[in-house]
C-alpha cells in the first residue's frame, strides 16, 4: 500500500508543479511485458509496470524524477511481487547565466555525439555526468562540465572527478571528449546533421565501458571502444543503424549491433522494427562466444496525449557460447499507454 501511495503522490505532483512550470514534460506510463512463451515449456503472464516521469523546468532550476511500480514475475510466473524503485531523483540549479549544477542521480551530462539512436540511449562512454554532484559551464560554443562520481571523507580523504567539454563547430556539427577519473578513461565524440534527414555520430573511447558488459553479465573494460551511429529519415520512413566494437586482448571482442526501420502509416499510427545483438567473439583460451538477439516489431499510435504501443518481442539468448550450450528463446507481447500531461 505504502508503493501504492508513493506511486499516487508523485503523479499528482508532477502533474500540479507543471502547472505553473515555464516547460515541462511529465507523463504517467502503464504497460506490461504480456504473455511470455519460452522454448523450456514454461510460460506465463509477465507481468504489469507503471511509472511516473517528471521532468520540470523554471527559469532558475529543473526538477527531473521518475518512480516505477512492478508487479512482475518474468521467470516463473507465479510469484507476483509488488516493488517500488524512484529510478531518477535530480535537481539542476542555474544560479547565474551559463552556470548548471545537478545534485542527484541519474543526470544527464553528456557528449551529443554518444547517442545511439538504435539503441536509445548514450553509450556508457558518452556519460561522464551521471550521480550526486555535477557542474556544467556554457560559454557559446563551448559547453565544459565536471561530476565527482565519488568520495571518500576523513583521513583516507579522496575524490574521483570527470570532465566533459563539447564545441559546437559550425551549426550542425560537435565534437567533444570526456575523461573519467573514476574509470581511467578518455573518450572523443562527434556527431554531424548537416545534410537534410540524416544525421552521423560516433567516437573512440581508450579503456571505455562495452555496452555488451551488462547483457551478457561479464565485464569488458580495458579496452578500445570504437562506437557509429545514423540515422536517415526521408519522407514517411526512417532508418537507423549503431555498432560498438570493443577491442582487448584479456576478455575477447564484445560486439554490439542494432538496426531499425520505421514507416509512417498515417498522421497517427506508425510502425516499427528493431534488432539489437550483443555477442562477445574469442575470449582467450576458450571457444565460448555468447551472444543475444532481440526483435522487436510494434505499432505506435499517438493520438492528443495518447500513446499506445502493441507488438511482440523475440529473444534469443546463448550465456556460454560454446558448443554444448542451448539457446534459450522467449516470445513476449508487450502493451503500453503513456498519458502526458501537457
Amino acid at each position: 500500500m505504502k508503493k501504492i501511495v508513493t506511486l499516487a503522490l508523485m503523479l499528482a505532483l508532477a502533474s500540479g508543479v507543471a502547472l505553473s512550470a515555464q516547460n515541462y514534460d511529465v507523463y504517467n506510463k502503464l504497460g506490461s511485458e504480456g504473455l511470455f512463451m519460452t522454448n523450456n515449456n514454461s510460460s506465463g503472464f509477465g507481468g504489469l509496470y507503471n511509472t511516473v516521469s517528471g521532468l520540470i523546468h523554471y527559469s532558475m532550476f529543473s526538477v527531473q524524477a521518475q518512480y516505477r511500480l512492478s508487479l512482475e514475475d518474468q521467470v516463473n510466473f507465479k510469484n507476483y511481487s509488488l516493488n517500488g524503485t524512484m529510478e531518477k531523483a535530480n535537481v539542476w540549479f542555474r544560479p547565474v547565466k551559463g552556470l548548471e549544477v545537478a545534485v542527484g542521480n541519474k543526470f544527464y551530462q553528456t557528449l551529443p555525439g554518444a547517442f545511439l539512436q538504435v539503441y536509445d540511449d548514450y553509450t556508457l562512454n558518452g556519460w561522464y555526468g551521471e550521480k550526486y554532484v555535477g557542474a556544467t559551464f556554457t560559454y557559446a560554443p563551448v559547453t565544459a562540465g565536471l561530476n565527482i562520481p565519488k568520495m571518500t571523507l576523513g583521513d583516507n580523504f579522496s575524490m574521483k572527478i570527470n570532465f566533459g567539454l563539447n564545441v559546437a563547430i559550425a551549426k550542425n556539427f560537435n565534437i567533444g571528449a570526456a575523461y573519467k577519473m573514476e574509470k581511467e578513461s578518455i573518450g572523443v565524440f562527434f556527431n554531424y546533421g548537416g545534410v537534410k534527414n540524416f544525421y552521423l555520430g560516433g567516437g573512440y573511447t581508450f579503456n571505455g565501458e562495452s555496452l555488451v558488459s551488462d547483457i551478457l553479465k561479464k565485464s569488458f573494460n580495458d579496452a578500445h571502444v570504437f562506437a557509429f551511429t545514423l540515422l536517415y529519415s526521408p519522407a514517411k520512413f526512417s532508418f537507423g543503424a549503431d555498432a560498438e566494437l570493443s577491442i582487448t586482448n584479456k576478455k575477447g571482442t564484445p560486439l554490439y549491433a542494432g538496426a531499425m526501420f520505421a514507416m509512417n502509416l498515417t498522421k497517427a499510427v506508425a510502425f516499427k522494427v528493431d534488432a539489437k545483438y550483443f555477442a562477445s567473439f574469442g575470449d582467450a583460451g576458450s571457444d565460448n562466444n555468447p551472444y543475444s538477439l532481440t526483435v522487436h516489431p510494434r505499432v505506435i499510435f499517438v493520438t492528443g496525449r495518447h500513446q499506445l504501443i502493441g507488438g511482440a518481442k523475440l529473444a534469443f539468448n546463448d550465456s556460454t557460447g560454446s558448443s554444448n550450450s542451448k539457446t534459450d528463446f522467449t516470445f513476449a507481447i508487450p502493451v503500453s499507454w503513456k498519458y502526458t500531461f501537457k
